[in-house]
């Protein structure tokens, strides 16, 4: 496929828009799965030391905010989105102390911290749930904390029967679980160990921290020559710009075999259907360097790295031998970003019958920046002035792909 995306950039005047300013309108979120990000212990799990490791690193992309995947205590059937407790860190990955540590390095580099949020559910070995089952409702009222239904029925067994037909979207079968101890059903929207709270109750909304690692990554998903057009598209384009971990090198997914897999929703969908439904795959460990692991880890990684780990790694990426590369084509579309043009000015998107796609942002007195995209299968000559008269005959490339043929400028 002839995919061939550039931004071109030419001084011309039109009308500013007058939004209010954000700080999230020029940064880019840089989401952070810390279980594969870099371990120290070598217990072959990512941990909070591990990001502080690589703290330069991330001020290196020019992002300007992390959004760290859950880190609180849990069990792990969901790998930290059943959280046991909402105030304190999971020993895997540290210390209270060593995410105060995270923030402060990351605040000396201009970078804010996210905590993700999980406001759907809780673990079944929460403090919460584990009251609400037992109906205890000293202090909190805990006994209407979740969503608790009496069974329509009994089939001729005389076993309870759920309250109506709703499934899990983890394909899983019913959405509602039957507590013996409560003699009830509860509503589990995921897995059976995770609980949905009940947003009536509004000493529920009250106590919730209320103010894409489940998706195969692009580069498995499309192909190799989709990276730098995506992230072209994205980050010129308006909205808050989110990147998971690695998409910035072109990561592409790990090879997890039924055996080796961890995620409850693919193994529990069994070996037929573990590639379908298992998120195993998009969260294998940052590939760092050409060596064992990826420099992952020195102990067996808790997941296996992707096959491409000794070419697709950060430090083949960020070689000054590889200016081309997916790494220095992200970091220069981050730079743009931050641009006036883009935090302020217009937008208007346009497209050709022959598959391109033109993202046009303008701001008064400002460069305009023209995001031209090949969807098609083949190299196309376009007259870029069909799409906007006013171009002067000459333009200059701001960023390229790895496969187009220019010299930046």
């Amino acid at each position: 496929m002839a995919l061939l995306p550039l931004l071109i950039s030419c001084l011309l005047a039109s009308a500013q828009t007058a939004d209010n300013f954000y700080w999230y309108k020029d940064s880019v979120v840089y989401q952070l799965y810390v279980r594969s990000f870099q371990d120290t212990n070598g217990d072959g799990i990512g941990d909070l030391k591990g990001v502080i490791q690589h703290a330069d690193y991330l001020k290196s992309l020019g992002i300007g905010a992390v959004w760290l995947s859950p880190i609180y205590p849990s069990p792990n059937y969901d790998y930290g989105y059943d959280i046991a407790d909402m105030e304190n860190v999971n020993p895997e990955y540290g210390t209270l102390e060593d995410f105060n540590e995270l923030v402060k390095e990351m605040k000396a580099r201009g970078i804010r911290v996210i905590m993700d949020f999980v406001p759907n559910h809780t673990s079944i070995k929460h403090g919460w749930f584990l009251a609400s089952e037992a109906r205890n409702d000293t202090d909190e009222a805990y006994s209407e904390f979740y969503i608790w239904k009496d069974p329509s029925g009994y089939d001729g067994n005389n076993k309870p029967l759920p309250p109506n037909n709703w499934l899990s979207v983890m394909g899983t079968g019913s959405a509602w679980q039957w507590s013996e101890k409560r003699k009830q059903f509860y509503l589990h929207s995921f897995l059976v160990e995770q609980a949905d709270l009940n947003y009536d109750n509004p000493i529920v909304r009250k106590k919730m921290n209320l103010g894409n690692h489940d998706q195969h990554r692009f580069p498995s998903r499309f192909s190799d020559e989709w990276v730098d057009v995506l992230h072209m598209m994205v980050m010129t384009l308006p909205g808050t710009v989110l990147t998971y971990n690695g998409d910035e090198i072109g990561l592409e997914d790990a090879y997890v075999r039924y055996d080796e897999g961890k995620d409850l929703q693919g193994l529990r969908a069994g070996p037929s259907r573990f590639a379908a439904m298992s998120r195993d795959f998009e969260r294998g460990p940052m590939p760092w360097k050409a060596a064992k692991n990826g420099g992952f880890s020195t102990g067996r990684p808790w997941l296996p790295l992707a096959p491409s780990l000794w070419s697709r790694n950060v430090e083949n990426e960020a070689s000054e031998e590889n200016k081309r590369s997916h790494l220095h084509v992200y970091k220069k579309l981050v730079q743009l970003r931050k641009t006036k043009t883009m935090t302020e000015g217009s937008c208007l998107v346009q497209t050709s019958d022959e598959g391109l796609l033109i993202i046009t942002r303008v701001l008064r007195d400002n460069p305009t920046t023209l995001t031209v995209l090949n969807l098609g299968d083949f190299e196309i000559t376009a007259d870029l002035t069909t799409f906007r008269r006013s171009l002067p005959s000459s333009l200059g490339i701001v960023v390229s792909s790895y496969n187009f043929p220019a010299t930046e400028k």
